[in-house]
């Protein structure tokens, strides 16, 4: 911008381009120039239509929209108007041309078969566009790219090429009227098809869709062909249409009755009305039989795959059902033991059989991660432990937990053995049994055991026995060891209130006592959590010790021996053993107080004051 009275040229802000140079002047605005604007943005707006957009097809053959890019710009740098075969324009027009075709599937045998003779303005009319749109999709056929079949990827955008593709099927093509017919009934599916894939249409249901319409476009040929045979021989006396006095009817009626008569024939019902009296009649009754059957077959054999395609896991469900049937019968199972296998299978299983391990191991890492924490939702706000877990620990966990199923009366852990598992308990009830056979408490939702024996590579000195039908999550020594690892305060949390239960029963509870000097700072964390621990199982403890109570009166004395209170209080400083054998040596994993009661309920769990 050049100011008066000086001497130099001053570009301001609006006058630099975005590559910091000056813009040039666009000079006069002529009626040319506005001429050539608005062709240019014509021009561009038709090229935009003609290439291809995020649609679901085109996203499944180039799989990103950086790669969707990519072949915009490579359509646009061949210099051909092609229409690319994903764009919006092809899908538009093929879904013009599908209605336009069923109309004439479905029109044209009624105007040859109750028309012929009388053909109105409108019939021509529509005749003629009819032709002349088909006309047309010959040449928007040569003009649009073909995706190929080895390589789907790489769409032919050379109008050559699509010229020698079309012209080389046409050469080598079979007789006229097979490809026409076949042509018309592949135009007509893969239209169907190809709506579907842009509409998101579910193919299975489109599938059976497609069936449906095809028998009824058969039976609808049929019909027309079984008055137009009369009719081209001049409504005879002994053909149906004279019998039933249908010659000077209207067409609608004419119509009916001889989509009723295919029909019955299609179907094998019946004859129709009448029985054929004459023999090109009876050539059409056997020509509508055979390709009734022909569709009914065709039809009920895709119906039954559809069916079970549906629903894959039931089938697979009843067929390992049948598999253990038949392996129970060969090794000559007893009667009990084959009821409780099947119940058991119905129990795991729901009547829908799937491989999960296999299912998780062909997803991603971070998805199957997202998969086993939503499975295991549930579980984890039933858990005290895994609510108030740091979320990666508790990630850490649940992706190496193993989903089991318990019937009534299992036993679970049994007493003398070595510990290789942790339990937690998603659903159901179980009862911890003593050695002499008594219950000392019960277990339900959100509660855990087995995890000291872990910390301890002790025994076990108790049972675990299923009251009802249990869904549990165990977790193996080898996973609780790795995850621990990876969390030192986590474990040193437990062991902690690992040695607040053995310091109830009179057990050598000196776990941490010699990491004290490593704990620093971390042992006032482990403290507030062993405090928070109790105040918890005050509060969610005070139901479960009235029902015991009723349970035990009259019989206290013989069950204190095994019982011990619910609610943990807060434990002093721990002497150091003078050896950490003092306190492995004993034989303890599912520890029970000298005075009654289990220390494994919902609330031993770990840190509401962690995070």
């Amino acid at each position: 911008m050049n100011y008066k009275g000086s001497g130099k040229v001053h570009f301001g802000v609006d006058d630099m381009s975005l590559y910091g140079t000056p813009k040039e002047d666009p000079g006069p605005i002529t009626m040319g120039s506005v001429e050539t604007s608005k062709q240019s943005f014509l021009k561009n707006q038709l090229q935009a239509l003609f290439q291809p957009t995020d649609n679901k097809l085109a996203m499944k053959l180039f799989g990103s929209k950086k790669a969707l890019m990519k072949e915009r710009i490579r359509q646009k740098a061949s210099g051909h108007w092609v229409i690319h075969p994903c764009s919006s324009f092809r899908f538009y027009w093929d879904l013009c041309m599908l209605l336009l075709l069923v109309a004439n599937l479905i029109i044209l045998p009624v105007a040859i078969s109750f028309f012929n003779d009388d053909l109105s303005t409108r019939w021509i009319a529509f005749n003629c566009l009819s032709d002349t749109i088909f006309l047309i999709d010959i040449v928007v056929n040569f003009r649009t790219g073909i995706m190929q079949q080895d390589n789907a990827e790489q769409v032919i955008l050379d109008p050559r090429l699509i010229a020698r593709h079309y012209l080389r099927d046409v050469v080598f093509s079979r007789p006229h009227f097979i490809d026409t017919f076949r042509l018309y009934i592949f135009n007509f599916q893969s239209g169907l098809f190809y709506t579907a894939e842009f509409l998101n249409m579910a193919s299975v249901f489109m599938r059976i869709f497609n069936l449906i319409c095809m028998m009824l476009l058969i039976g609808h040929w049929s019909g027309c062909l079984q008055f137009l045979v009369p009719m081209l021989q001049g409504f005879p006396a002994n053909s149906w249409v004279a019998i039933n006095e249908l010659q000077e009817s209207y067409w609608l009626e004419q119509y009916s009755w001889a989509l009723f008569k295919a029909m019955s024939h299609m179907l094998c019902i019946g004859y129709g009305r009448f029985p054929p009296q004459s023999l090109t009649d009876m050539w059409l009754t056997m020509l509508s039989m055979i390709s009734g059957a022909t569709c009914y077959a065709l039809f009920l054999g895709h119906a039954t795959n559809l069916i079970q395609s549906l629903d894959s896991s039931r089938r697979q469900y009843r067929e390992k059902v049948k598999q253990v049937e038949e392996y129970m019968a060969y090794r000559k199972l007893p009667r009990e033991m084959r009821q409780r296998i099947t119940e058991y299978f119905e129990h795991r299983y729901q009547g829908k059989f799937f491989d999960e391990d296999i299912i998780l191991g062909e997803l991603s890492e971070k998805l199957r991660e997202d998969v086993i924490n939503y499975n295991c939702r549930s579980l984890v706000a039933s858990v005290p432990f895994f609510a108030n877990a740091d979320s990666n620990f508790v990630s850490d966990v649940v992706t190496k937990l193993k989903y089991e199923v318990f019937q009534p009366g299992d036993i679970i852990i049994k007493e003398g053995t070595i510990g290789t598992k942790m339990y937690f308990i998603q659903e159901g009830i179980v009862d911890i049994v003593m050695a002499n056979g008594e219950v000392a408490t019960s277990l339900s939702d959100g509660s855990y055991f087995g995890e000291i024996c872990l910390l301890t590579n002790a025994r076990r000195v108790a049972s675990v026995r299923s009251e009802t039908y249990c869904n549990l999550f165990s977790l193996s020594v080898d996973h609780f060891n790795a995850v621990l690892d990876q969390y030192p305060l986590m474990r040193r949390t437990m062991e902690s209130v690992a040695a607040e239960r053995l310091n109830k029963i009179g057990k050598n509870p000196n776990l941490l006592a010699h990491r004290e000097e490593d704990l620093g700072s971390e042992s006032k964390t482990i403290n507030a959590v062993v405090n928070a621990l109790a105040a918890e199982a005050d509060h969610t403890n005070m139901s479960q010790e009235s029902v015991a109570k009723m349970h035990c009166e009259g019989d206290c004395d013989s069950l204190s021996e095994h019982c011990f209170e619910r609610s943990p209080q807060k434990r002093t400083v721990l002497p150091r053993p003078k050896s950490e054998n003092n306190f492995l040596s004993q034989d303890i994993s599912l520890v029970i107080s000298s005075n009654g009661k289990p220390l494994f309920h919902k609330s031993d769990t770990i840190h509401k004051q962690m995070q």
